[in-house]
Parts: structure tokens; C-alpha cells; sequence
């Protein structure tokens, strides 16, 4: 059963067909919500539930394999800004590099809630 939601919005382009710069051709941004109602949210933290950053990563890595055209290998780097409680949407804007990094920069209403980068192979 998933606990979560991911909706991809115009794989290797920006929602609303805004242009991408042509240095990061390979770019593209997806949402991912956690529901209140998520199990891990009853031992992470009862009294003031966030999303933990295990969880966010995988979902990230989801997202990113998601788009059909890579595969996530690893996590090279990941920092965790400030938390995200139940509920919020977390918009996720990738950029693929040639030489086989993802990196990832997380926002809540527009501030930035973590950022990092995985390794990635073609899908």
C-alpha cells in the first residue's frame, strides 16, 4: 500500500511549459506529498510529526527513476534545511548532468527544505 503521492509534471520540462536553460537539457520537476495519515508520522515524531529525511530521499530517488530514463545508483550528498510537516507538497526540480549526477533541490511554498545529489545510470 502507498502511503504517499508523486505526480511527475512534464518530465525533462518545467510545469506550465516554461522554457528549461539549455545547459541542464536533461531537467525536470515533480511534487510529492506525505498525508497526515502516513504510519511513519505515529513514531517520527508523535507530538509534532516531520517527514523523515530517509523517507524523503527514497521518494526523491522515486521520482527521479520516475521519469523513465535513469536509474538511481546512490546518494552522494543530501542536506536537510528545515523540516516538513504532514501534509505540505514538496516540489523537487532535477537536473541531470552528463556525467551521471542528480541534483535535487526540495521546496516548500518556495523555501528550500533540502538539496543534494545521486548518482545516476540510463535507464
Amino acid at each position: 500500500v502507498m502511503h504517499y503521492s508523486t505526480t511527475i509534471f512534464c518530465p525533462f520540462g518545467y510545469q506550465r511549459g516554461a522554457k528549461l536553460p539549455e545547459e541542464f537539457p536533461h531537467s525536470f520537476r515533480f511534487e510529492i506529498t506525505f498525508p497526515p495519515d502516513h504510519p511513519v508520522f505515529a513514531g517520527h515524531f508523535p507530538e509534532e510529526p516531520v517527514v523523515p529525511g530517509a523517507l524523503l530521499l527514497a521518494r526523491v530517488a522515486a521520482g527521479i527513476q520516475a521519469s523513465g530514463q535513469y536509474a538511481v545508483a546512490g546518494v552522494s550528498s543530501a542536506r536537510f534545511t528545515q523540516r516538513i510537516k504532514p501534509g505540505q507538497t514538496v516540489v523537487v526540480d532535477c537536473r541531470i548532468s552528463d556525467s551521471g549526477n542528480a541534483r535535487f533541490q526540495c521546496t516548500v511554498t518556495g523555501h528550500m527544505v533540502a538539496r543534494g545529489v545521486f548518482d545516476v545510470t540510463a535507464g
